[in-house]
């Protein structure tokens, strides 16, 4: 079985991701990392982002995870990925969507200290994008773990108890 993370820019997908598939003998993939490697001409997301545009950008990363092949892995997705109707559905038949929910206050304290050229840029844009990212993600989340206020370790502990129940219940 595979995990398949969801949640807004920021919401540590990847850091706790990568815990998560330690904590479970799973390995571990970056959405954005398998993007990168398949584009081979950009250093950033950011940098492709703006490069290529929404749309294109997009069809991009459509096409890089529909080409993943997956096995007891922890996927982190990228922030949009949920955005993307077909996305849904294949990130669906990886694993089970586990949404790592943040407040608003919270990921606009963590993006400060990243490169935001070419994504979030506005306060306006990002509330907006934060909500509707928000809507899509618990829509379609088969579980939802709230990571405010929580180291990654708890965060990791109370996403392996519930992992476990959605197995069993499974």
């Amino acid at each position: 079985m595979n995990i398949v993370l969801i949640g807004n820019k920021s919401s540590g997908k990847t850091t706790i991701g990568k815990q998560l598939a330690t904590s479970m003998g799973y390995d571990f993939r970056d959405l954005d990392d398998e993007i990168l490697k398949k584009d081979g001409r950009h250093e950033t997301i950011a940098a492709l982002y703006a490069d290529l545009g929404e749309a294109a950008f997009r069809e991009l990363e459509f096409n890089t995870l529909s080409e993943l092949k997956l096995e007891d892995t922890v996927l982190a997705t990228g922030g949009g990925t949920i955005m993307i109707d077909e996305a849904i559905k294949a990130l669906k038949n990886i694993g089970p969507l586990v949404y790592l929910k943040a407040h608003f206050e919270t990921l606009q304290e963590r993006n400060q200290l990243r490169d935001q050229s070419g994504i979030l840029k506005a306060k306006q844009d990002a509330q907006k994008k934060h909500h509707d990212r928000h809507a899509m993600c618990a829509a379609y989340a088969d579980i939802v773990v709230d990571v405010d206020d929580k180291s990654v370790e708890e965060i990791v502990n109370e996403m392996n108890g519930l992992i476990a129940v959605y197995k069993w219940a499974d």
